[in-house]
């Protein structure tokens, strides 16, 4: 968003009108709020989970008491580097600018950090945009330092106190108010987290002095922060954890929202920053190096998982294949789940073979249409790179793309791509794919980096007792070693290309080019 000075500053009038509607929009748009006060720094929309955390903490600080008192408490987790501490910022500046709250406590593991908080939210408030739309904050300011921030501003006195952790905040009072807010953020460190003594030490300061210390009418407590590793303390199988946040997570005085980078859909929290592809880079890294648990607390928060038991990634050799080696076969596997409400996505992949030792997984595609657009970008790649054979899962309702497969190769005149039907053969999906993922493990299955990549956060977490696995690309993989062992008659290459097109003068010249699918709703 420009510069609200520099935009409408020829026009007062116009000013008056434009910035009203953009104060309405910062109430109830979480981005547009970040869009005016971070207009070169905010590159990309904040996620869904985001903008529910934001609902939740601004419905708590808007309230007000009447007749009965007020104390919101919150547990809040984010994965490190998806802006935890930038949405407490944001927070901080709205309950200025939009609510009645007056005394806001910010805490952090060290009385530095906390200052480098209330300084950054300082800045939003001096920058041109809140200036232009609020005035200065700091017109009748009455103290202002390090250690604290007074200012009367939006029609009240504002008191803005950073503290670390462990720092003296018992019977804190300033102008005779208490916090009425507290925003703690991340005031556990790692090393305290990871020692029972400092651990326990640490939760009783949180719970005695603290959370004692706030406004006894009304309150809004935000944690928010990340998992570390489970460590229990006190007596073992005490359910009490060195982590704070594990803690509140399992309190039901407390309302928690706990988030991973990785979704429950195998999708990115946040895509446009944080990427999967680079997730699971770092899932790979710390898997190889036996800290798979490290990635589980602090980016999946969840320090109560590690990869499946049935699964090591360390153990998969290198595919030894180059770009110059001779591709004697390759075939595509349709996994589809056409037709079903709560169904994995539907996964196609490109296998190629180089000899007997099996196939190599090239590419992954997941592809969300009907069937008849389905089909129609699955003959698009096989003709586009000279694949022969498409084999298709065919239990009940998939097995009509069979079906619209030889449709259109006929209609199309489409000669060199034969279809196959594949079936379990009666053994169940969990034992095919326990066999698959053993079959990588020992190379006779195999996969570039990039569907590796995939196939490899799939399998961390299956669990052959759940039901809610995704595991779309686990089933693909054993159906393409099912091709690999069953149909080398169809998907070895010929010497010369065998797609030809059958003469008819009736048809267009360029069948190649599929026609659009028109399905009715």
């Amino acid at each position: 968003m420009q510069n609200l000075v520099e935009q409408y500053s020829n026009a007062e009038r116009v000013v008056t009108v434009h910035s009203q509607e953009i104060i309405e929009q910062m109430k109830i748009d979480l981005n547009t709020f970040a869009n005016v006060l971070l207009p070169e720094e905010f590159t990309a929309d904040f996620s869904n989970e985001h903008v529910l955390m934001w609902t939740l903490m601004i419905e708590s600080v808007e309230k007000d008491y009447i007749d009965e008192s007020i104390f919101d408490k919150f547990a809040l987790g984010l994965p490190r580097g998806h802006a935890k501490t930038t949405l407490l910022k944001l927070l901080v500046v709205y309950i200025i600018l939009f609510t009645k709250r007056r005394f806001v406590l910010v805490m952090c593991s060290t009385a530095r950090k906390a200052q480098a908080f209330v300084e950054d939210v300082i800045l939003l408030l001096d920058s041109p945009n809140v200036i232009a739309l609020f005035g200065q904050w700091d017109a009748d300011a009455l103290k202002s330092n390090a250690e604290i921030r007074k200012f009367q501003f939006c029609g009240r006195r504002i008191i803005l106190k950073p503290s670390g952790t462990g720092g003296s905040v018992r019977g804190i009072s300033e102008d005779f108010q208490r916090p009425d807010v507290m925003i703690l953020d991340d005031i556990q460190e790692k090393e305290d987290a990871e020692s029972e003594e400092l651990a326990e030490k640490l939760l009783d300061w949180f719970l005695s002095t603290l959370l004692k210390a706030r406004n006894l009418r009304r309150c809004s407590v935000i944690y928010l922060g990340n998992m570390y590793r489970d460590l229990e303390i006190g007596r073992t199988g005490s359910g009490i954890y060195a982590c704070i946040l594990r803690n509140l997570e399992k309190n039901p005085e407390w309302t928690s929202m706990i988030v991973g980078a990785i979704l429950a859909n195998g999708k990115a929290l946040w895509e446009a920053v944080v990427s999967k592809k680079s997730l699971l880079s770092d899932l790979n890294q710390d898997t190889k190096l036996g800290k798979e648990d490290i990635f589980f607390a602090e980016s999946m928060n969840d320090p109560s998982v590690k990869t499946s038991m049935y699964w090591n990634p360390s153990k998969i050799p290198d595919v030894a294949y180059t770009p110059y080696d001779i591709v004697i076969g390759k075939y595509l596997v349709i996994d589809p789940s056409l037709g079903k409400k709560k169904s994995d996505d539907q996964t196609v992949c490109e296998y190629h073979v180089y000899d007997e030792t099996g196939p190599v997984m090239v590419e992954a595609r997941v592809i969300q249409k009907s069937a008849p657009q389905l089909v129609k970008e699955v003959l698009l790649w096989a003709m586009t790179k000279r694949i022969p054979v498409i084999a298709v899962e065919s239990v009940a309702y998939q097995g009509t793309l069979v079906q619209w497969i030889e449709h259109f190769t006929y209609e199309l005149g489409i000669k060199g791509v034969d279809v196959i039907p594949v079936t379990p053969k009666g053994f169940s999906k969990t034992s095919r794919i326990l066999a698959y993922m053993k079959s990588l493990m020992t190379g006779f299955s195999k996969a570039l980096p990039a569907p590796l990549a995939l196939v490899s956060h799939q399998a961390s977490f299956y669990k052959p007792t759940r039901t809610d696995n995704v595991d779309d690309l686990l089933d693909n993989g054993a159906y393409g070693e099912q091709v690999f062992l069953d149909h080398a008659n169809e998907y070895l290459l010929p010497l010369e290309s065998d797609f030809e097109e059958v003469e008819d003068p009736n048809r267009p010249k360029h069948p190649a080019i599929l026609p659009d699918v028109r399905v009715p709703d």
